[in-house]
């Protein structure tokens, strides 16, 4: 292998002079912590990835893509397209108009006391046989058919009035100006009496027993007026609470329609699954192209070229050092802003917020689905005027104390096919000139006969009966009231039926509440807009770091560094790793002679075998030339061979520890040091069972520095007896 640098002797030697002097003065009483010393092993070890990651990426853009995928944990084959961001965007709006209404409508705690309102509703839902209904007025309801019947029973009471208004005309006895009277009241009485042919079907189709319920269904509020009385409630103030109740259901339904539902739903679905795709693997540390913590790894790279470790005691300058990777350099650059938005993505704890929200608003529609049971009560505000008791119940007792008359006339009526009085009405026709044509109608005398016979056979079914009941009805006062009770927000319109009154109260449970609807005051829509604003940012980002441009600067140098060496060497530095965990605060010199001190600092093997790590200092001294060249790329790999290849097998273990550094066999300079090392396999390079080999490695550490202190005590003992 062999690397090649450009570098000038004459700067190097003036660097080394000058920094010898500084080194010298600087260091001369400094001690430094084993943390900090196994901290400059770590940025050798990612300083030389960056080396080989160079190199795999220069003039290489699908390697460079790929160790940026590898990097950021990206599925390779995910594509804007499946991230579906346009969907993700409507979140915070549609999340937004449901906030902005709670917020609006629920202001100063108004959707969280409606104490007086459910006690008006329990009572309402409480009445035993309020039958209330609010269709009795509707097209073909019995009391329709009761109105059209008086309205026909009228007319043909009006038969004598027109066979007079007709002698009246032929004779010429009525007054020029009392002619357009005659006209109108002559056309309209003949009308109503034709349609009397027309609805006498319907008529004798009419329930009574239907009729005098739905009239005293009418009735019904003095019901509703007593109960609330019975139970100290005043009807009125009780009336006041519907109308801001009212409004505020109003608001939320129509921001609560099935599109905005819809909407919401998807968007909200489609939140967390791009969130997996892109983030899935977020909180995982996982190995990328030889930085065993991916990304958080490679923007230490910085710091590490700064590491005193390099100027101080392999005096290579920190340009000269960022000269090897410039392409790695501008990732660094890059992936500080992407790890910067996984931080604040992970901040935002994408999961358990979106559910929180979905709670929340699953809540409160659930919440607000059982007020349309009742939507009719909260425009009642003045839902009993216009009501007459007395007279609805005068006509009830009226229709009960003539129903069977009623019904005798009803069933004998037979209104006859009319021939003569049809014309007559095509006579009324001609707008423009019904004056003439009328003194020219020659069938008089035919339209009276069909009235008298008429007239003489509604009296022989006993048509008298039914003047004397019109005599007294009032009917015409009724119809009156009747238009105005059809009005919204009056007491038929208001008050539904018990039985959906039951179904109501079963749905709230004896209680009326809103506050649901009010917790979604609560979300936080800025966190999901800005957490929407971040994954594009982040999918962005990783775009363009994929496709990353090449520097104007070359690198200063090629490593030839190859076959996953450096990744090797980064391996094995990172066993150091749990050092920094587990050594107590002991003092060491800094740079080389600090690590050749902690190098040797001696552990205890099963009680038996002592090691001290000294042969990793020896490399580093070798080192100490001016660097890089290619003699101390020589030494340098060799230190990675001897990383890579090594074995070691303890005598009194019952472990074979194959493929762990071959250095750990011969730390120890002198003969007879009390290491004892069997080495059946110096050189085996079947990696399989690497990761094994590190796990055990760490735990030969552990237990070396936790026996470090017994170790000691032990040792100095020893010293004491033979003095």
């Amino acid at each position: 292998m062999e690397m090649v640098y450009q570098t000038s002797t004459g700067d190097n030697a003036k660097f080394l002079k000058r920094r010898a002097k500084l080194k010298k003065k600087k260091n001369l009483n400094k001690k430094a912590t084993g943390k900090s010393l196994i901290n400059s092993l770590e940025s050798v070890g990612r300083v030389t990835n960056a080396i080989e990651m160079e190199n795999k990426m220069m003039g290489n853009p699908k390697a460079t893509k790929t160790i940026v995928d590898e990097l950021a944990n990206r599925d390779q084959s995910l594509t804007k397209e499946d991230l579906e961001l346009n969907t993700v965007d409507k979140l915070p709006g549609a999340l937004f108009e449901f906030v902005w209404v709670a917020r609006t409508e629920c202001a100063d705690n108004g959707c969280s006391n409606f104490n007086d309102f459910a006690e008006g509703f329990n009572i309402l839902s409480s009445i035993d046989g309020l039958n209330v209904s609010s269709e009795i007025f509707k097209e073909g309801s019995p009391w329709n058919i009761y109105e059209i019947f008086a309205a026909s029973m009228k007319g043909l009471m009006e038969i004598d009035s027109v066979l007079t208004d007709i002698d009246k005309f032929k004779s010429d006895k009525i007054e020029e100006n009392d002619l357009l009277y005659f006209y109108v009241a002559l056309q309209k009485n003949a009308l109503q009496i034709i349609k009397t042919s027309v609805n006498q079907k319907r008529i004798k189709e009419m329930s009574f027993d239907q009729l005098k319920t739905d009239m005293a269904s009418v009735s019904a509020s003095k019901q509703v007026k007593e109960a609330f009385k019975k139970e100290g409630v005043d009807i009125g103030e009780w009336e006041k609470t519907l109308k801001p109740i009212g409004k505020k259901l109003m608001a939320f339904q129509s921001t609560f329609t099935k599109e905005a539902v819809d909407e919401y739903r998807s968007s909200s679905e489609q939140l967390l699954t791009t969130y997996q795709k892109l983030f899935n693997h977020f909180e995982k540390k996982v190995e990328t192209s030889g930085f065993p913590n991916g990304a958080s790894d490679l923007v230490k790279l910085l710091e590490d070229v700064k590491n005193e470790f390099f100027a101080d005691h392999l005096q290579v300058k920190e340009g000269n050092l960022k000269n090897l990777f410039p392409i790695v350099l501008q990732l660094n650059e890059q992936f500080r802003a992407i790890l910067e938005i996984k931080r604040a993505i992970d901040d935002f704890d994408v999961i358990r917020t979106v559910q929180k929200i979905r709670t929340f608003f699953e809540g409160a529609l659930a919440e607000l689905e059982p007020f349309s049971t009742i939507l009719s009560l909260f425009d009642c505000d003045n839902m009993f005027e216009e009501i007459y008791d007395v007279v609805w119940v005068r006509e009830n007792d009226l229709i009960v104390k003539n129903e069977k008359p009623l019904k005798n006339f009803i069933e004998k009526l037979k209104v006859p096919e009319f021939e003569a009085l049809p014309e007559l009405l095509e006579v009324f026709r001609n707008m423009t000139g019904f004056s003439k044509a009328i003194r020219e109608f020659g069938k008089f005398d035919e339209v009276k006969d069909e009235l008298k016979t008429f007239k003489q056979q509604l009296n022989e079914n006993g048509f008298d009966s039914i003047e004397r009941f019109l005599e007294y009805s009032n009917i015409e006062k009724l119809i009156e009231y009747a238009s105005k009770m059809r009005k919204p927000g009056k007491f038929l319109t208001c008050i539904p039926n018990q039985e959906a009154l039951k179904k109501a109260k079963d749905r709230f449970g004896g209680k009326v509440s809103m506050s649901n609807l009010q917790s979604l005051e609560t979300i936080k829509v800025d966190k999901i807009l800005y957490f929407c604003h971040f994954m594009k940012s982040y999918w962005n980002r990783i775009e363009k770091t994929a496709s990353i441009k090449k520097p104007k600067n070359k690198a200063s140098a090629n490593s030839s560094l190859a076959d996953g060496t450096s990744r090797k060497l980064n391996e094995a530095i990172h066993i150091f790793v749990g050092l920094k965990r587990r050594t107590h605060p002991k003092q060491f010199p800094s740079g080389i002679d600090g690590i050749r001190s902690l190098v040797k600092h001696p552990l205890q093997i099963d009680g038996n075998v002592d090691i001290e790590l000294r042969r990793i200092s020896r490399f580093l001294v070798d080192l100490g030339a001016p660097f890089p060249k290619k003699e101390d790329a020589t030494v340098l790999e060799q230190m990675l061979m001897e990383f890579a290849n090594g074995s070691l097998t303890l005598e009194k273990g019952k472990k074979s520890l194959e493929n762990v550094m071959l250095y750990f066999g011969q730390l120890s300079n002198e003969t007879g040091s009390g290491l004892v090392v069997v080495s059946d396999k110096p050189h085996v390079k079947d990696l399989s069972m690497y990761g094994i080999l590190l796990i055990c490695l760490s735990c030969f550490v552990w237990v070396g520095l936790m026996v470090k202190s017994v170790y000691d005590l032990e040792k100095n003992k020893v010293k004491k007896n033979t003095k």
